[in-house]
């Protein structure tokens, strides 16, 4: 998964890759007979040790559901102990993430009716990109999801999210 330039995967709905190709299978066979366990490798850069021609489809991804409630809510909403950043450092490389368009202008984590307190875009999309410029071998996927609807927002979840995901500066990713 070595790149040049980071990838960052955004899904608006949770995709199902299904891939029946044998060479692939027997790329990723290959990949995983073939490297010994290097203790060099920390977990913010456990990719590196994924060849280059791996499908991400065939990959098995650490993950984390709601991802970003880790702030606000107790037991009944917390799903996480650890930032966005500190699941990245950790090995996480596939983030569920739930969002609410309020006030016209920007997307909050929510979990539920709980609201987070974390902005989409400065506290996850900027802290992923962050990490991912300052770990070139690895891959994020993100799957978003509309968690209630929107509030003091005629606008709504989806021009917002366009209108952030067109700006120039995620356009590499």
């Amino acid at each position: 998964m070595k790149k040049t330039i980071p990838f960052l995967l955004l899904t608006l709905t949770i995709l199902a890759f299904a891939c029946s190709s044998s060479d692939n299978e027997r790329l990723l066979q290959s990949t995983m007979k073939t490297r010994s366990i290097n203790t060099d490798i920390t977990l913010s850069s456990w990719l590196s040790a994924i060849k280059n021609e791996a499908l991400v489809a065939k990959l098995s991804l650490p993950g984390t559901h709601d991802a970003g409630a880790y702030k606000h809510g107790g037991s009944m909403a917390i799903t996480q102990d650890l930032t966005i950043e500190q699941q990245l450092e950790a090995g996480i490389r596939a983030m569920d993430i739930r969002l609410v368009a309020v006030n016209n202008d920007h997307l909050e984590i929510y979990h539920g009716v709980v609201a987070q307190e974390l902005n989409f875009e400065y506290d996850v999309l900027a802290k992923v990109i962050q990490f991912l410029n300052a770990n070139p071998s690895e891959t994020v996927v993100i799957t978003l999801r509309k968690e209630q609807d929107d509030k003091n927002s005629p606008r709504g979840y989806i021009a917002i999210l366009r209108e952030i995901l067109e700006k120039p500066q995620y356009q590499p990713y």
